[in-house]
């Protein structure tokens, strides 16, 4: 066992090429303001560590058990461009929570990822719990959950960036407010999630993706 290593299982769904192309464009144009390692754009479900031992057949398992679900299609709509809560120079792309997101996507993938987490809690996340980063409601839903973004404190979203310096979050949300307002007034919709298994090293910080999977989702206009 690499004490260095830790596994997470991640469910997603992808950006899709409705609107990719609008956010590459922002990005592109708020590249030098921004600090962190650029990935694609995506909307987390959720996520949780999983024990290293047998990472590659729990990681199947909770694949193969949302899939059973036979989830539906995603519609959803972008809202306005927002703060990270505790990190104002972070920014995000907020999503209207619906009941189809939020109960029969986000909460029962969450259930499944607790069933197989064995208790396990990222070392991001439990090294804020000690801090006291998070609201208490919060700490306890991580504790209880395994991942602090879930259940009332789901807010579903696409990060645009992590600011240099918190002083220019006015000027940037003003520009990703020009690029992205064409976002704003359209419906979008998922056919797919996507499962990923990541390992993470605590030593270098990198994080790399080991394999995914694609989840069909069940179009249903009723």
């Amino acid at each position: 066992m690499n004490n260095n290593n830790e596994y997470t299982v991640c469910i997603y769904s992808e950006a899709s090429k409705e609107y990719l192309p609008v956010i590459r464009s922002a990005w592109h144009e708020i590249a030098q303001f921004d600090q962190r390692d650029r990935i694609e754009p995506h909307i987390t479900i959720s996520q949780a560590r999983i024990p290293e031992e047998a990472h590659n057949e729990t990681y199947e398992t909770i694949t193969n058990e949302i899939r059973s679900l036979n989830l539906k299609h995603l519609t959803f709509r972008f809202s306005r461009i927002v703060c990270a809560p505790h990190q104002p120079e972070c920014l995000f792309l907020a999503i209207n929570k619906n009941k189809t997101l939020y109960h029969d996507h986000h909460c029962k993938v969450v259930n499944i990822l607790n069933k197989h987490r064995r208790g396990l809690l990222r070392s991001c996340d439990r090294s804020k719990i000690n801090e006291r980063f998070y609201h208490p409601d919060q700490i306890r839903v991580a504790q209880e959950y395994g991942y602090p973004h879930v259940m009332k404190w789901y807010k579903p979203h696409i990060s645009l960036c992590k600011l240099k310096d918190v002083n220019q979050v006015k000027t940037i949300k003003q520009i990703l407010n020009k690029k992205l307002a064409a976002l704003l007034k359209k419906e979008f919709i998922s056919i797919n999630l996507t499962s990923g298994l990541f390992i993470n090293n605590l030593e270098t910080g990198t994080i790399e993706k080991l394999r995914t999977e694609k989840i069909k989702l069940i179009i249903d206009w009723d």
